[in-house]
């Protein structure tokens, strides 16, 4: 079963463009302010930008166009990305995602080629018919540009396809547990192998995103508000610097987050069976063993210092856990049960396929995702051209 992408998105989108005073010329574009949302939460529409403020300067823009013209195809849809749109912080560089028509050279799904950088600008270029076929497929980061607000949407792509977009439930489960899955995997080659604390935590946080938007688009049929998740940032950066999280910590991180992050999961599936209208799957856990660190002995202090493994129900104080695995990097396990501390196929039954390395076809097997952003590899499971 399928839910219609709701029609009142489309009036909102269309009387914000109405307040913003010819939005779609290019030329009083630069002097629109953010106007206010009609249903969606008065938090939407901040920004780290001043609400007067321009998101680029006209010189940029022009450039961006005439480099897309010149190199790249004619332009058909431009589209503000990244941490500039989820306001969590203000970024040093500026995500666009260009679509053009007609394109002048092969646009690899998962390759730098199919990127350019000018000035602050970091542009990821996609052909129409893939842009269009990733977003049919649910991919996150094309139904996030639908729903940018119009203040980043520097030229907004029109097309049947888009108006007469249905949120297909499977497909949207498919997308969005494996995108989590890959960039919960991603944390771990980050620290460890690339050696970078802080996009590590960038990326633990995005899985949490990510989770977020598809609850709301497994709800509403619409992502409401692209702020949902900014919280989670505050905590997960906190975690990294209480516990001083280093590479080789990946075994730490997997012991503070993983229940968190099954607990999201498990709450996202539980959207889609209501959206689908096909019973909802209970939330109920069984209790955790005790109110004592099994570490230290000492008793529950606060929410923020107390963890519960993924894989037991033995509960610890961040630190003492944290402590325990660093003494012992080659066995990431309880030290009560023996319990792997990261999650995993064997975590949950519920969630055991979309673990599975291998790509299907089927609707609901796990995708294969590639590129920044990350983008499902659409035409690789048709085993089609990238074209």
């Amino acid at each position: 079963m399928t839910s219609t992408l709701p029609e009142k998105l489309e009036a909102e989108q269309a009387k914000e463009v109405e307040q913003a005073s010819d939005a779609e010329s290019t030329d009083s574009w630069f002097s629109i302010t953010t106007p206010p949302s009609c249903s969606r939460s008065p938090s939407r529409s901040d920004s780290p930008l001043l609400a007067e403020e321009a998101v680029m300067t006209k010189e940029e823009l022009e450039s961006i166009y005439a480099e897309l013209e010149e190199k790249w195809g004619h332009p058909v849809g431009l589209y503000v990305h990244g941490s500039t749109i989820f306001a969590n912080h203000v970024p040093n560089d500026l995500d666009l995602i260009a679509i053009v028509e007609e394109p002048k050279q092969e646009l690899a799904q998962d390759s730098p080629d199919s990127q350019f950088v000018l000035g602050r600008c970091e542009v990821s270029v996609y052909a129409k018919e893939c842009f269009l076929e990733k977003m049919e497929s649910m991919d996150l980061t094309m139904l996030t540009c639908l729903h940018t607000p119009p203040r980043f949407v520097l030229k907004r792509l029109e097309d049947p396809r888009i108006k007469n977009l249905e949120i297909d439930a499977d497909l949207l489960e498919a997308s969005v547990i494996s995108y989590a899955i890959f960039t919960w995997k991603k944390v771990q080659r980050v620290l460890d192998e690339w050696q970078d604390a802080y996009k590590a935590s960038k990326n633990a946080y995005f899985v949490f995103r990510v989770m977020n938007l598809g609850c709301q688009l497994a709800e509403h049929g619409c992502i409401r508000d692209l702020k949902a998740a900014n919280a989670k940032w505050d905590v997960v950066r906190g975690i990294f610097e209480d516990l001083d999280i280093k590479p080789g910590d990946s075994n730490v991180v997997e012991a503070v987050l993983a229940h968190d992050f099954l607990r999201t999961l498990r709450h996202f599936q539980r959207q889609i069976a209501l959206a689908k209208a096909s019973g909802a799957p209970p939330l109920n856990e069984e209790e955790p063993i005790s109110d004592t660190c099994a570490v230290c002995l000492e008793p529950k202090e606060s929410s923020s210092s107390w963890i519960r493994l993924v894989n037991c129900r033995h509960c610890f104080h961040a630190s003492c856990i944290a402590q325990s695995l660093r003494a012992r990097p080659q066995h990431p396990a309880c030290p009560m049960c023996r319990a792997s501390v990261r999650m995993d196929e064997s975590s949950d039954p519920t969630v055991t396929k979309w673990f599975q390395e291998k790509v299907r076809s089927s609707k609901r097997s796990r995708y294969s995702y590639a590129g920044y952003p990350a983008t499902l590899r659409v035409r690789e499971q048709e085993g089609a051209s990238n074209r």
